[in-house]
């Protein structure tokens, strides 16, 4: 990367305060370091569905990566990256680019796809996944992290106003409506309508599962925190797994391609799980938790 964009890069960080960018380069790091570190993507062309303002494509194009598409369905938000990529970020303007656009209308193909907190928001993911797998050159790898799941503490997303941990999941849906519509100027008639699909964990790994590409590392509840270790541990009881899986890290690769193999960064390769998810079947691997996931329709995730 040429000093110019170094500078850009380096100067978002020292903003006082700290601009949206600034504040999303420690979860961009995060995002990595839980999938075992970013992959060698020198040259190769890359999808980020589900972009938000563009703090992991910028990552991306900073890496070497040779073409970075950002997509996402809200105009704001997708206004807001095009506009840092023109304003602070011109050097990647061969690279880069930001659209308005649903997956499904995509042909162009891609080495990797990668979406951080977006898979907790798509209403439907069944879809959006064979999209993704039909994007994807032979070979070619998704990795995904999301969280907070619906089932678990705050999976609400602060979307609800609720006081206490799971006290989304006390109400039935009708009273939980009339409590968030409290707090609304504009109601809404379902859960689904806050941009929140209300998956569950098993839900996510069935989909995964069922997706035609192959999971070669996947894990819950993999933060640095003490927290996260307690969750990983109550989370390793059946009874208790859906409500302390706060989050999922995940790499999935399509099958074939000369390069295939090579899409997993060496980190990912000897991760262990933590939360004794098996595979289907109740076969165990050692690098994986479980199977899971479904398409796209990006809800605006903008705080309410």
């Amino acid at each position: 990367m040429n000093r110019s964009a170094r500078q850009a890069l380096a100067d978002d960080g020292r903003v006082p305060g700290g601009s949206y960018l600034a504040r999303r380069q420690e979860a961009v790091r995060k995002f990595w370091r839980r999938l075992g570190g970013r992959p060698e993507i020198t040259g190769k062309s890359v999808l980020d569905l589900g972009c938000g303002e563009g703090a992991l494509c910028f990552d991306l194009a900073q890496a070497g990566a040779g073409r970075v598409l950002g997509i996402d369905l809200n105009p704001e938000q997708v206004e807001a990256a095009t506009r840092s990529l023109t304003t602070r970020y011109a050097v990647f303007d061969d690279v880069l680019a930001f659209r308005v656009v649903d997956i499904r209308d995509l042909h162009e193909r891609f080495d990797y796809v990668v979406s951080a907190d977006a898979f907790e928001h798509i209403l439907e993911l069944e879809s959006v996944l064979a999209h993704v797998a039909r994007l994807l050159r032979p070979g070619g790898s998704l990795l995904v992290g999301f969280g907070p799941l619906y089932n678990s503490p705050y999976g609400g997303h602060r979307r609800m106003h609720m006081p206490v941990p799971w006290g989304h999941r006390m109400l039935p849906e009708p009273w939980l409506l009339r409590w968030v519509n409290r707090y609304r100027q504009a109601p809404v008639a379902s859960i689904e309508e806050l941009g929140l699909n209300k998956l569950a964990l098993k839900d996510f790994l069935r989909l995964f599962d069922d997706s035609g590409l192959e999971i070669v590392f996947l894990r819950t509840n993999h933060g640095e925190r003490l927290m996260s270790r307690v969750f990983a541990t109550l989370a390793r009881v059946p009874l208790l797994r859906e409500s302390f899986s706060h989050d999922i890290h995940c790499i999935l690769r399509k099958p074939g391609g000369a390069h295939a193999g090579s899409g997993c960064p060496p980190g990912a390769r000897d991760a262990r799980t933590d939360s004794g998810l098996h595979r289907g079947g109740g076969r165990s691997d050692s690098r994986l938790q479980a199977p899971g996931a479904s398409a796209q329709k990006i809800v605006d995730r903008r705080p309410t």
